[in-house]
Order: structure tokens, then C-alpha cells, then sequence
């Protein structure tokens, strides 16, 4: 089966990113993310495209620029996502949280094990 239409549930969430991304690579994007739900194969740009319905899809080549060439930034995305889900949490400019990276995934009960960060509505501080 082809995926025919974004569907809402995936578009609008990605419009957030409407300036971290030209609008050809947001349609890319959304394209991409909608083949990744829908592909029942492996998940190469070749399968991915071919998962999508040909009203909706660029060309396979399109798809590998978007990955390899595109003009977008992996840190204006990131820092996009964390911006988003601060706003989600009530976070505010000045908050202090904590945010702790522990991969035993055994309890802590000490204070030095938690790193605090300053979010300053753009960016963090440590």
C-alpha cells in the first residue's frame, strides 16, 4: 500500500519547523516521515520512495539531497525539538532544570550525579 496524503497528524507538527527548513525540504520532510510510518521494508531513501504514491512523491533524488545535501542544520533542528518541548513542559527564559544522562539505568539518590542547565528561551547554558 501507498501513502497517498499527508495526513494532519504529521503535517502540522512538522509546520512548526517551517524556519529551520526551505519549504521543498519541509515538504521533504513531511514526505519522509509519512514513507518511515508507512515502508514495510527496509528503510533505505530507494524504499522509502517507493512507498509513497507517485501524486505525492519527488524523485528518489530528491529525497537523497534532502538527507546528504540539504541545506538544513541537525542543531537548529534539535534545537527546535527542545524549544518545542520546553514550551510543551511550561519551561520558562531563566528556569533552571535538570537534566540527568544515566545510561545503567539504576537509581541516584546523590546530587552530583544530576547536571543543571539554565534554559534561556534559546539556547542552554551550563
Amino acid at each position: 500500500m501507498r501513502a497517498g496524503l499527508i495526513p494532519r497528524n504529521i503535517r502540522d507538527p512538522l509546520d512548526q519547523f517551517h524556519d529551520v527548513f526551505t519549504k521543498p525540504s519541509l515538504e521533504s520532510l513531511q514526505q519522509m516521515t509519512l514513507a518511515v510510518i508507512n515502508c514495510q521494508k527496509s528503510r533505505n531513501v530507494m524504499n522509502l520512495h517507493g512507498s509513497l504514491s507517485d501524486n505525492l512523491r519527488k524523485s528518489r533524488t530528491a529525497y537523497e539531497y534532502f538527507f546528504n545535501q540539504g541545506k538544513w542544520s541537525d542543531a537548529a533542528v534539535a534545537q527546535r525539538k527542545a524549544d518545542l518541548f520546553f514550551e510543551i513542559l511550561g519551561v520558562g527564559d531563566g528556569d533552571t532544570i535538570r537534566v540527568i544522562t544515566d545510561d545503567t539505568y539504576k537509581g541516584k539518590k546523590r546530587e552530583a550525579t544530576t547536571g543543571a542547565w539554565k534554559y534561556t528561551g534559546t539556547s542552554f547554558l551550563t
